[in-house]
């Protein structure tokens, strides 16, 4: 049976996952250069640190630490590589899903997306949106602890800085969720093709 032309929708979709990827990859290998070769004039990075009650209007207090963003200039070799896995790591999370999405996108094209490859590339998707985000928030908060270990303070009159509580990625989770159910789907969609196939 002749495969139809693919749709103009299914071509741009896989043109851009495919710019997408490519653009992620370029900006990962300019990040590792950039980071091991220790050309980074700052790091950038989130965490917690006391208000100065003197700046705050009469009568008014902070009721505890507050999140705001740092910028560590000249930072040592050792900063410079923890910015970079911090920067890296969501980012080679990223470049995984794209290179899978890849692939149904171009079965999508060429007018085949119920095949056992789809079925495998979405589980994997899922589980990479799942376990591979957990993973990732877990690893960024531990580099986060060791970033600020040289800023931490010693005392109550010297608090210094403290780690940002990491924002938890549950839309991802359920994102994840929802592709294992649509794999599922394809999986259904494969069995009923390979029975109509026998049965012709």
């Amino acid at each position: 049976m002749d495969r139809p032309a693919p749709s103009y929708a299914a071509t741009v979709a896989h043109r851009l996952t495919f710019v997408l990827l490519v653009l992620s990859l370029f900006i990962a290998v300019a990040l590792t250069v950039q980071g091991l070769g220790g050309d980074r004039d700052d790091v950038t990075f989130d965490a917690k640190a006391q208000l100065n009650d003197k700046l705050l209007p009469k009568g008014v207090y902070p009721t505890g630490e507050q999140r705001t963003g740092i910028v560590i200039e000249d930072p040592s070799g050792r900063e410079q590589r923890l910015a970079l896995a911090i920067d890296l790591l969501p980012l080679l999370l990223w470049i995984a899903v794209l290179w899978f999405m890849r692939g149904i996108a171009r079965s999508v094209r060429d007018g085949d997306p119920f095949i056992a490859p789809n079925v495998r590339r979405l589980r994997a998707i899922g589980g990479l949106l799942i376990l591979g985000t957990i993973a990732v928030a877990f690893a960024d908060d531990a580099l986060q602890h060791e970033l600020l270990a040289a800023y931490r303070g010693t005392s109550l009159k010297d608090p210094g800085l403290n780690s940002a509580d990491g924002d938890f990625p549950e839309y991802a989770l359920l994102c994840g969720l929802g592709v294992l159910v649509l794999a599922q789907v394809f999986a259904h969609g494969v069995r009923l093709r390979e029975d109509v196939d026998a049965t012709i």
